[in-house]
């Protein structure tokens, strides 16, 4: 493709470019009819180290898929205690931790399985909802039916509770382990969220802090230390984790749907947001909604987000799995240009400005170029001298770019995305 390409001219090539990207693949979906699903309705998405995705369902077990074979476990081929499955999670061994909503937890490592129910372990309850593994491999558990916070480091349990220590309410919604202060962020059905780093417990409610609703359903972090936390009522809350409080709803026209089940952030600092009306992506300035009148997304009832590396976001939803190919909305094609690879401009996808960094053994003076898709110049520096330097982008639009350095009797091209 390279020789063809060098072929045209600067304004074929360009067309040729935006063509490719308004017709790149962005979405699949994957159900009962088109896979090896057993069933559409999907609780947990996760996704291991060798790029399997697993997928917890709602009444047929687990199910792995290595983007060409699907293998269903369940209670009638397998050790799987019960089909009905809250969460998946993975230690850093590669075992699979399964939580499931009648079967206690299940451990699947090689071709063996384990269980832990309340006849044969301290485990609480064989009604386990939620399930995270912290860096040491212990693990978090939350339990149906008001039972508290569940701890297992694999030899002895322990179980939290508003008599035991500073939980604030027994029926823990979601768990979100924090890296970088070794902490566990509980949220709760009535109690708001609360905060437990092994020595201590600190509370976050209505009355004391500018969360929006003591029900919280989902708690993450993003890139810039920003915590996002999303509630039945109250929408979406954005907090520094020191005195500054926003939420994001109706009232604000910010946020769509005030119920949020699940937030994911991407490698480009997105927010995204599985409510009951559809995904939505946040970039801290707009907002895009994704459901199934304007996306062949399966169903608006979104249960689980998962990212595999930095270009596909895995979606579970009550009526199948989508899976959504982030490089098409960004604007970078997964196409050839002619003699890109020497010319490198990080970061792209850029926002204010870039680093160009230069081809070597190309003859100085050269001159350096960015047309938009129209083919028009919008940036241009003559008579370079330095093999590397940075551009200020400010003047720029954001939208999809084309760059080009040109020496004497030779080109090198670049595509380049404004944020």
């Amino acid at each position: 493709m390279a020789k063809v390409v060098q072929t045209l001219s600067l304004l074929k090539l360009l067309t040729f470019i935006f063509l490719q990207f308004s017709y790149a693949q962005t979405w699949e979906v994957f159900t009962v009819g088109n896979s090896g699903l057993p069933t559409d309705s999907i609780t947990s998405v996760q996704i291991d180290r060798f790029n399997n995705k697993w997928f917890g369902t709602i009444n047929s077990g687990i199910v792995k898929f290595d983007d060409i074979l699907w293998t269903v476990y369940d209670s009638t081929n397998s050790g799987l205690s019960h089909n009905e499955i809250g969460e998946i999670a993975f230690d850093n061994l590669d075992n699979l931790w399964i939580a499931t909503l009648g079967g206690g937890l299940a451990k699947f490592y090689g071709n063996n399985w384990e269980v832990y129910h309340p006849l044969n372990s301290d485990i609480r309850s064989s009604h386990v909802v939620r399930v995270k593994v912290d860096k040491n491999g212990h693990k978090w558990l939350s339990y149906g039916f008001n039972v508290g916070l569940g701890y297992f480091n694999d030899t002895t349990w322990m179980n939290y509770t508003t008599s035991n220590s500073g939980l604030p309410d027994n029926a823990v919604t979601t768990i979100f382990l924090d890296t970088t202060f070794n902490a566990v962020w509980i949220g709760t059905l009535n109690g708001g969220l609360s905060k437990f780093d092994a020595s201590s417990w600190t509370v976050f409610d209505t009355s004391n802090s500018g969360l929006a609703d003591n029900y919280v359903r989902a708690i993450t972090k993003d890139t810039a230390g920003i915590f996002w936390i999303g509630t039945l009522r109250g929408g979406l809350t954005r907090w520094d984790g020191l005195n500054n409080w926003f939420t994001y709803d109706l009232k604000d026209q910010g946020l769509q749907y005030n119920l949020v089940n699940v937030v994911a952030i991407d490698s480009l600092n997105r927010k995204w947001i599985g409510s009951t009306e559809g995904l939505i992506m946040f970039d801290d300035t707009s907002w895009k909604v994704y459901n199934t009148t304007n996306s062949p997304i399966p169903d608006n009832d979104i249960r689980s987000l998962a990212l595999e590396g930095k270009g596909i976001l895995w979606i579970g939803t009550l009526n199948g799995i989508a899976k959504l190919y982030l490089k098409s909305l960004t604007g970078i094609p997964d196409i050839d240009l002619p003699e890109q690879e020497n010319l490198t401009i990080f970061p792209n996808p850029a926002k204010t400005s870039v680093m160009l960094k230069l081809p070597d053994n190309t003859i100085q003076k050269g001159y350096f170029i960015i047309y938009d898709l129209f083919g028009r110049e919008v940036f241009e520096i003559h008579n370079i001298t330095d093999k590397s330097l940075t551009l200020d982008l400010q003047g720029l639009q954001s939208g999809f770019y084309l760059c080009q350095y040109k020496t004497p009797g030779k080109s090198f091209f670049h595509k380049l995305v404004v944020e």
